[in-house]
Parts: C-alpha cells; structure tokens; sequence
C-alpha cells in the first residue's frame, strides 16, 4: 500500500497531512504518480470556485514513496528554463488572481483539466529573475507561517483557557435551571408586501453574525420574522450543535430574522456574552448537541424547551463579569492578530503579482546577497 495526496490534502500554500489515504498502485503506476521534492500539487477541481486551483508544494513532509491521485495537478519545474521554487509561486498566483478559476470548465464542479492547464500563458522571466522573485516571496512567507502560527497559539491559549474555566463553575458552583436566567424575547414584524426587509444569518463555530441583502416582504413569502437587536443572543436552531451561536453586534439595526433564529436576553440582569462563551466550549457544544435530536444536518433542529430546561453553572455576578472581561480582552487581541495576517497576506498575493508582470523589478545587485547566503 503506498500512501496518497488528494484534493482534500492540498491547501493554498500548505498541506493537510493528518489524513492521508493508501491505495495499491502498480510499479507503472508508483513511476508515473510518485511525488518528487519540488512537485507542486493542485486542486485540478471543486464544487466551490474559491478553491479550485489552490497550490502547495510537495517537500518530501512524509517519509517513503508518497504518489498523487489525479484529482490533482502536478507541476514540475524543468531544469534550465524555471527555478524550482518560481512554478509554486505562479501556480498561487493563478489560484490567487482567479486565472485557474478562468481556466476552469464545468456547471456544479469546475475542472481545470490538464489540457487547459498546459495552455494557460506564463510570463516567464530570465532565471536570475526568478530566483530572487522566489527568495523574496519565500521571506514574505515564512513571515505568513510564523503570524499564523501566533494566531493559533492564542486560539489554542483561548479554547484551553474557556474550557477549563467554565469546568471549573461546574464544579464548584450549584446547577440551576438554563430557563431561570435566560428568556426567549420575541419581537414579531408585521409584514408589509411592499417594504424592504433586513435579515441576518448565524454563522457556524461561533463565527458570528452575517447579514443579508434586503427583500421585499412579498420575497419572504409567509415566513414568520421577527426584529433582532444589539446585545441579543442568538441561535440558529438548525445548526447550534455546530456552534451557531453569536450576539448581534452594536452596528446591526433595524434587521429581522425568521423562527429558525430565537434571540435571548438574561432574566437576572446579567450579560448574555456569559452564555455565548459557554455555548462556545465542548461542554456547551455538547448541551446543544444533546438538545438537538435527529441524523444530521437540517434533521438536527434545536429542542428550545429541553435547552431551557438543561442545568448550567453559574457563578456571582462579580466572577460572570471578570470572565466575559478576560475572554473579550483574548478575543479582541486574536481579532486583531487574525487582522494582521490577513493584511499580510493581502499584502502578498499584492507582492507577487508586481513581481511576476515585472511590475516591480528586483535588482540584479540581488545576486551577490543570494550567492553570499548561499
């Protein structure tokens, strides 16, 4: 058996080795699709246009012979006419710009195709040009890898710490009833056909609140919504047992949403960003789980009562406030990180287009730094 790369393993820029396949292949076959260091590998199709393309390079991460299936691109650098490095960075490039989507074929799933591939154009420069577009690109992103590597710490700092401070309430404080401090507010919109109408939507894993393009009350048909508000806890009911928690944010006014969403306020007076943390940690999770009978998917709809009945732990007013304190000082300063990476990889994909149009030209005194360091 010889292990395997799939679409599922090729990232933009990285790949996922934690679940890697085996299959038999035969002694032609190992020749023919047996991954070499330098290979790029690409997503030659996906149902979703923002992942068809994405580019990795294979650096030999595993030990053994490690094949290809061909759901996947391989681009390989020919010596003397490219730099091992430069086909890696196009091929980002043309997931990044959208050149392999426009190259793409297909109604529900786009293909490439390795026909249209080998006829994409490809501006290639001198190999001196190339090799100081990889290096520079390659510091850019090893600067990318070590800002991701920070935002994960901190979200791994962040779940550790949720996880054992809301086990630590239930354990040392006495269980109530989730329905005694925590109350379904309904606001009902009464439709008017000709009017306009702003809805939200709930994102899963505690990714927040989206909100949608208008409709007109005629467009939502005889489906029941009601006003959401800042500081509302929310929940959407066909997907909390994946986490589809989230409060209304201050700048979002004037929206609705259908049943399928129930907004929360705390009875007792307290913050619902308590319960929106809680909702967040594998205990939570599991609550809402539990709650949430049925298959999967959209068969999984949240039983409202039971979550109400369901015992939680909650500590003094004074702890409730020092915790939601603590996990917004964590949650702003990951916000923050996660908006740094993502303006350097903006930066980047910037980058290496000008690189690669010879828009910015690195100079030839370049080389003596490459050669030195070499």
């Amino acid at each position: 058996m010889t292990p395997y790369l799939r679409s599922a393993n090729v990232g933009n820029g990285h790949l996922a080795l934690d679940d890697v396949k085996q299959m038999d292949f035969t002694p032609e076959e190992r020749q023919r699709f047996r991954l070499q260091r330098g290979d790029v590998l690409v997503s030659e199709g996906s149902a979703s246009h923002h992942a068809v393309g994405m580019a990795s390079a294979w650096n030999e991460e595993l030990r053994g012979d490690v094949c290809f299936q061909n759901t996947l691109l391989r681009y390989r650098s020919v010596p003397g006419v490219s730099d091992i490095g430069f086909a890696l960075q196009w091929c980002r490039w043309a997931f990044e710009s959208g050149a392999f989507r426009d190259a793409a074929s297909g109604t529900n799933i786009l293909h490439i195709g390795s026909t249209r591939a080998r006829a994409m154009q490809v501006l290639l420069p001198p190999l001196r040009t190339q090799r100081r577009i990889v290096d520079v690109m390659a510091a850019v992103d090893e600067h990318v890898r070590s800002l991701t590597t920070e935002v994960e710490n901190l979200a791994g700092v962040r779940a550790v710490h949720l996880a054992s401070t809301y086990r630590e309430f239930s354990e040392t404080t006495p269980a109530i009833r989730l329905g005694d401090v925590l109350t379904e507010v309904k606001r009902p919109v009464v439709v008017e056909p000709s009017a306009l109408y702003k809805q939200i939507g709930i994102r899963s894993h505690g990714r927040g609140v989206f909100t949608k393009e208008p409709v007109t009350g005629e467009g939502l048909g005889s489906k029941k919504v009601y006003w959401v508000e800042p500081g509302d806890l929310v929940i959407n009911i066909v997907f909390a047992w994946e986490g589809a928690v989230a409060i209304v944010p201050t700048g979002v006014h004037g929206h609705c949403a259908s049943h399928r969403f129930p907004t929360y306020q705390r009875a007792d007076g307290g913050d619902v960003d308590f319960f929106r943390y809680y909702f967040s940690t594998q205990d939570g999770l599991s609550l809402l789980g539990d709650c949430s009978p049925g298959g999967a998917g959209r068969n999984r709809t949240l039983n409202r009562t039971r979550l109400l009945d369901s015992p939680v732990y909650l500590p003094e007013p004074a702890i409730q406030l020092r915790v939601i304190a603590e996990f917004r000082a964590l949650e702003a300063a990951l916000t923050a990180l996660k908006g740094e990476l993502n303006r350097l990889r903006s930066f980047r994909s910037v980058l290496l287009e000008a690189l690669l149009n010879r828009d910015i030209e690195i100079p030839e005194s370049y080389d003596a730094l490459l050669e030195k360091v070499a």
